[in-house]
C-alpha cells in the first residue's frame, strides 16, 4: 500500500496536466494486467504439473483425499447391526450449581437465566489416610485357662499397615513392575504414606509368607483342573533376566517367577497333572509332554 501510494505521488510530481496523469496511470494499469496474466499462467502450470490432491512419497504418487470430499468416511457410533457401547452415566454423588452474573466479554449485567447446561466431570476425592485406634478387648476363659482377645480385621500379624495398602504395594512392585524407590514415591506422592523401601521389601515379604497357603490351595486346582491355559514370558527384575510362568483355568490363575524357561518349571508346578495342557507349542511344552508320556510308559511297565 506504501508503495502504490509512493508511485501515485511520483506521478504527480512528474506531470504538468491531468491528461498526462491519467495516461501514466493507464500505461501503469496495462503493465501490472500484463504481470497477473504471466502470474495466473504460471500458476495454472504449476496446478497441471502438482495437483492439489496428488502427493508424492518415494517417488510413488499418491491421492489425497480431503474430509469433506470423503463420501465414505467412518461415522461415529457403532456399526449398522452391532450392539452400541458406551459409558454408562450413574446418579452424581453432589450436584453444584454454578451462575454467572455479569457478561466474562464485556462486563456487562446479564439478564435472568435463561437455561441450565448440565455438565458430568468424574472426579478423585483427595486421598488422607487415615489412623485407627482399635480398643482390644481381653478377657479370660476358664476353659482354655488363658487371655483371648478379638480379632483385629484387614490386618495381617504384627503389622502397622492394613491389608489393603499391603495389596496395594505388591500391585505396584510386581504388576505395575516399578522398582522399590518409585513404590515408595507413589505412597508418598498419591496417598502421603510414607513407607521406605527397606518396609516395602517386608511388607512384599510378609505377604508372601501369609498368602503360601493360597498359592498351595491354588495350584492343586490348576493340577486337578479339566484343562489349562499355559504360556511363559521374559521378565526382569533389578536388570536380571527372569521368565513369568502363568497356568490359567475358568477360576483360579496361578502365576510363578522362575531363571528357568524350561519343561522343569512346568513339570514341578503341576506335578502328575489331569486334563488338557493349552499352549503355543513352545519346545518346553512340548519337552513336558514327552515326559509325561515316558513317566506313564515307566509306571505302565512296573
Amino acid at each position: 500500500m506504501i508503495v502504490n501510494i509512493l508511485i501515485v505521488d511520483k506521478i504527480f510530481a512528474n506531470c504538468k496536466d491531468d491528461q498526462e496523469i491519467i495516461d501514466l496511470l493507464q500505461k501503469r494499469i496495462e503493465q501490472y494486467e500484463e504481470v497477473i496474466k504471466t502470474l495466473k499462467e504460471k500458476q495454472n502450470e504449476y496446478e497441471l504439473r502438482h495437483p492439489i490432491n496428488v502427493g508424492v512419497k518415494n517417488d510413488k504418487f499418491y491421492e489425497i483425499k480431503k474430509e469433506n470430499q470423503n463420501e465414505d468416511k467412518k461415522k461415529p457410533g457403532a456399526v449398522k447391526g452391532h450392539q452400541a457401547h458406551f459409558r454408562a452415566q450413574k446418579d452424581p454423588d453432589a450436584i453444584i450449581a454454578l451462575d454467572i452474573d455479569r457478561c466474562p466479554y464485556c462486563n456487562s449485567e446479564l439478564s435472568k437465566t435463561q437455561e441450565i447446561r448440565k455438565r458430568y466431570v468424574e472426579d478423585i476425592p483427595p486421598v488422607k489416610p487415615i489412623l485407627i485406634e482399635y480398643d482390644i478387648s481381653r478377657k479370660y476363659c476358664s476353659v482354655c485357662n488363658r487371655i483371648v482377645e478379638a480379632p483385629v480385621p484387614d490386618v495381617l500379624p504384627n503389622t502397622r499397615f492394613s491389608i489393603r495398602i499391603m495389596l496395594m504395594v505388591a500391585y505396584y512392585k510386581i504388576i505395575m513392575r516399578m522398582s522399590l524407590e518409585n513404590v515408595s514415591k507413589m505412597m508418598q506422592e498419591m496417598y502421603n504414606l510414607k513407607i521406605s523401601e527397606g518396609e516395602i521389601q517386608k511388607i512384599l515379604s510378609t505377604v508372601s509368607d501369609n498368602f503360601e497357603d493360597l498359592y498351595g490351595e491354588i495350584q492343586k486346582e490348576i493340577r486337578n483342573s479339566g484343562y489349562r491355559h499355559m504360556d511363559s514370558t521374559s521378565w526382569r527384575i533389578d536388570g536380571s533376566n527372569e521368565y513369568l510362568w502363568t497356568f490359567v483355568t475358568r477360576d483360579s490363575a496361578l502365576f510363578s517367577i522362575t531363571d528357568k524357561n524350561n519343561y522343569e518349571v512346568p513339570e514341578t508346578i503341576l506335578g502328575e497333572h489331569k486334563g488338557v495342557d493349552i499352549h503355543d507349542r513352545y519346545s518346553a511344552f512340548e519337552s513336558l509332554q514327552r515326559s509325561r508320556k515316558m513317566s506313564s510308559n515307566i509306571v505302565g511297565h512296573t
